[in-house]
């Protein structure tokens, strides 16, 4: 609940609304008031509410997650809050972080500071594409994870057809070269599923549950290297089994996916060391 005085009358303002910056005279009382001085209905409109509940559009930058390229992206609010609840809005914005990768107009806060209103990005921050390496706790070695096919469409490297790949699909850079390493949790959880049979596109592989509808899945392990089982309970960057290439695959690498409410989302977030 916004607590705004409202302005005494009568006053002068000078309308924001436009770059014109009309002088305004305000005067009367609420519900009854007289405006002049504006050269369009909006500025009357603006007058009206400066006086009984003045509103502002709130801009600023949030922490950015899963970029090498930058740390802020830019937020605005998606309409005008009450003038006097900014500070509290500022407050939750220096709280909220994004993650990678964010759109001009994503959801980054549904309801910032209890305002009924969304804070939404008006900066892109895209995720890495292929070729690109970050250092992550997902890999037991030493070295950095080297993207090898990104996530969304994609040629499938086996069917030559197009599709949309639901995971990362890397590696373990280190030393000039890709290599093989064991392969850890990405963060606390439960194992749903620990599959140790070669016996399907996604060969041996392992799910856990982290809550709040976050599963991730880890692909193409080698066999007999599993060290969970269905029921487990897991750690963040706990081992779990061993880099391969079992299933559907064209080489030693892990597939990493990652799904909110059984939907695939971009998996990069969740691999970087920094989360």
């Amino acid at each position: 609940m916004s607590n705004n005085t409202p302005i005494k009358l009568p006053t002068t303002l000078t309308c924001i609304v436009c770059p014109i910056g009309c002088t305004l005279q305000v005067s009367g009382e609420a519900g009854n008031l007289t405006v002049t001085g504006n050269t369009c209905p909006r500025g009357k409109k603006y007058a009206e509410q400066e006086v009984t509940c003045p509103m502002r559009t709130v801009t600023s930058t949030v922490r950015l997650q899963g970029s090498e390229e930058a740390c802020l992206i830019p937020v605005k609010t998606a309409a005008p809050i009450p003038k006097d609840r900014i500070p509290e809005c500022l407050t939750a914005i220096r709280k909220a972080v994004a993650k990678v990768p964010v759109s001009i107009g994503d959801t980054i806060v549904e309801d910032i500071a209890n305002t009924g209103v969304a804070l939404i990005a008006t900066g892109n921050a895209p995720a890495p594409r292929k070729g690109e390496r970050f250092r992550s706790h997902v890999l037991l070695g030493q070295g950095e994870f080297l993207v090898t096919s990104q996530y969304g469409e994609r040629i499938h490297p086996i069917t030559g057809e197009k599709s949309f790949h639901n995971g990362v699909d890397g590696a373990l850079w280190a030393d000039g070269s890709l290599v093989e390493t064991g392969i850890c949790a990405s963060d606390d959880g439960v194992v749903i599923e620990a599959h140790e049979l070669d016996d399907n596109p996604a060969g041996v592989y392992v799910a856990i549950d982290h809550g709040k509808s976050l599963v991730t899945k880890y692909f193409h392990l080698e066999p007999e290297t599993l060290r969970v089982k269905k029921g487990d309970k897991v750690a963040r960057a706990q081992l779990i089994g061993w880099m391969g290439t079992t299933g559907m695959s064209t080489g030693e690498h892990l597939h990493f996916q990652t799904e909110i409410d059984g939907k695939p989302v971009d998996p990069i977030p969740y691999l970087r060391e920094n989360r």
